[in-house]
């Protein structure tokens, strides 16, 4: 029984998902596991794979927190607060190695690793696509200011290479700006428009173009034939006018983000189109790629949000190292479309027949399922989501 068990415990390591995912069910294992398995004996295979499973979570709260920052993600500090849940363990050869005692208590942390995750997601982040700008994919539309940071951060980094500019760079940071620039034109109209009172000195467009001016020099030099030796690039960013010309777009870039910044402190809210990042709001006739506030005309996005919200809710209702529920298997299977509910049933046919217990069996059919389809949208239309939810009473 206890190798079925680790099994179904390890399972989700094994089967793809993304790695803020991963860090999510780290959270949950961790904090609804620990009671349990704080009482169990040190050599025990429980323990040993509790440990194992805090040394993976660090790894992952270090390798994300540091993608986030790059991307200039504010509000999360994902592994000093995995340190501090940490801290508050009772589990040998963990907290006896280097970490101190935090102020708080597990729960504390773990709730407070939830809402930095939540918000992660709500952005829309994905580690392995290294973005975080289109909360609705299926929209094709951009949050005007993360999409002006991100792309900000992209042009940011382009300049400050230290290798030859080629042409492939050099076409990828024109294009980057051209979007930067139209997004800049396009929200300073808008900011215009709904007369908010801005700090002295506020000028988006002015900002970017002193940016740009100075990228220009820097990647020209970089861009030339002779930089693509070495000795005479080393020599040609050594030249005071390149160094100042860098000088300037940090600063440029600074005054810039201190806006972004400004703006989302002033909640400042517009949604521009991808195919020309002009609002959203400029057609007289709403089309099916606007978000929109009717019920009756909500999203594919809006309505995949609430689905799998409300998925996520049963699914973590229960701790599953011992099994689950008949009703927790009932509630999760009314949220499935009939031909995953009948191969919910078969699964759970196929795991009693490996002699697990009802309950494992039970969890192992919910856990496959939900690792399967937790990101597949391709089974599912804006109709059926709909209707699994007003069944549910969810809409």
């Amino acid at each position: 029984m206890i190798r079925y068990a680790l099994f179904l415990f390890l399972l989700p390591l094994f089967l793809c998902a993304g790695k803020l995912e991963d860090f999510a069910d780290d959270v949950e294992y961790l904090d609804k596991s620990y009671k349990e398995v704080e009482k169990l004996p040190t050599t025990s295979a429980y323990k040993v794979e509790y440990r194992k499973r805090i040394v993976g979570a660090r790894n992952r709260a270090y390798e994300l927190q540091r993608a986030i920052e790059k991307l200039g993600i504010k509000k999360t500090s994902l592994d000093s607060t995995l340190n501090k849940m940490i801290s508050c363990m009772d589990i040998d050869g963990v907290t006896k190695r280097g970490v101190s005692t935090q102020a708080g208590d597990l729960a504390t942390h773990a709730n407070e690793l939830r809402r930095q995750i939540t918000y992660l997601q709500e952005l829309n982040y994905s580690f392995e696509a290294n973005t975080f700008e289109d909360p609705y994919p299926e929209s094709n539309t951009y949050e005007a200011v993360y999409r002006f940071e991100s792309l900000l951060k992209s042009a940011y980094r382009i300049t400050q290479g230290k290798n030859y500019v080629n042409e492939g760079i050099r076409k990828k940071y024109d294009e980057t700006f051209e979007d930067l620039l139209t997004l800049g034109k396009t929200m300073s109209m808008q900011i215009q428009k709904q007369k908010l009172k801005l700090p002295q000195g506020f000028n988006l467009v002015g900002n970017l173009e002193a940016f740009h001016t100075a990228a220009e020099k820097v990647l020209s030099i970089r861009n030339r034939k002779d930089a693509a030796s070495s000795k005479k690039l080393k020599r040609l960013v050594g030249e005071k006018g390149y160094k100042e010309a860098l000088n300037t777009v940090k600063y440029a870039a600074e005054r810039l983000e201190n806006e972004i910044e400004f703006l989302k402190r002033a909640n400042f809210d517009m949604r521009v189109r991808k195919e020309n990042l002009l609002p959203t709001g400029g057609r007289a006739v709403p089309s099916e790629d606007e978000i929109t506030d009717k019920p009756k005309q909500q999203s594919f996005a809006e309505l995949w949000k609430k689905y799998t919200a409300a998925k996520e809710k049963v699914f973590r209702s229960e701790s599953k190292l011992r099994g689950v529920s008949e009703t927790l298997y009932n509630n999760y299977k009314k949220l499935l479309t009939t031909p995953q509910q009948e191969e919910l049933d078969a699964l759970h046919q196929k795991f009693l027949k490996e002699d697990l217990s009802p309950e494992l069996a039970r969890s192992m059919a919910v856990k496959t399922m939900h690792t399967k389809y937790r990101f597949s949208r391709k089974e599912y239309t804006a109709s059926i989501l709909a209707d699994i939810l007003k069944k549910n009473g969810l809409l």
